[in-house]
């Protein structure tokens, strides 16, 4: 069974989901059950030039001072050591994540699968620029992929489209927050859930396609709760 997982590399959350759902699926030996499909979003898709320090903008966007901040960020760094996950805001770059979308792309087309983790360790725990050719490039190496057939990618526009249908895809489905997944079948998961809860869900889902009695009406009955998410106006600090 197929998930798709719209999330975005600037999202702390989209991070911390992904790890709780891989965990989830090995705590309940099913990873051979299930194929993780990455899904392009950006929470902004207007930012342009050189990544700038995340703090500062995410400040002035939410037109209050750094200090601010602090608690909320605190409480994601929390959650992310929890999944044993190193987040250094004061690093953090604010940047354009459509190109990374795209290596994202060109390796799951390459097999290899690692790309999205990458590219989450560079943005949160490296403070590196994800909007940045050259940077990308040597997360390609990172994970595995030819360097220098990376920037030629990148260089090109070698997995615009696709990126570009994600993010069309995700707004007709009313997605305005991520993570979101979207199991083969039609249920659906927002938010950053506890393994608990994806585990919940992930043997819901195995029942029901043995059951052959799936339905997307059926995954809509009831209302699932609220997981920590980011939106275009910003994540959930407090």
């Amino acid at each position: 069974m197929k998930i798709d997982v719209w999330s975005d590399i600037a999202c702390p959350y989209c991070c911390i989901g992904g790890i709780r759902l891989k965990k989830a699926l090995r705590e309940l030996d099913c990873e051979e059950l299930f194929e993780i499909e990455p899904r392009s979003f950006q929470l902004e898709p207007e930012l342009a030039g050189p990544g700038r320090p995340a703090l500062r903008h995410y400040a002035d966007k939410m037109g209050v001072e750094i200090e601010d901040l602090q608690e909320g960020l605190d409480r994601i760094v929390a959650l992310a050591a929890g999944e044993g996950l190193e987040f250094c805001f004061d690093r953090v770059l604010a940047a354009n994540t459509f190109d990374a979308h795209r290596l994202v792309k060109h390796a799951q087309a390459l097999g290899v699968p690692n790309m999205t983790e990458r590219l989450f360790e560079a943005c949160f725990r490296d403070g590196l620029d994800v909007g940045d050719h050259a940077v990308l490039a040597g997360l390609a190496a990172d994970a595995g992929l030819d360097p220098e057939h990376a920037r030629a990618m990148l260089a090109s526009d070698a997995w615009t489209a696709e990126v570009v249908a994600d993010k069309a895809e995700a707004r007709a489905r009313g997605i305005r927050l991520v993570p979101h997944y979207v199991l083969e079948g039609g249920r659906e998961i927002s938010g950053a859930q506890t393994v608990a809860y994806f585990k919940e869900i992930l043997q819901k889902a195995i029942q029901e396609q043995a059951r052959a009695e799936f339905s997307q009406a059926e995954g809509h009955n009831s209302t699932p709760p609220s997981g920590e998410a980011c939106g275009p106006g910003g994540c959930a600090w407090r």
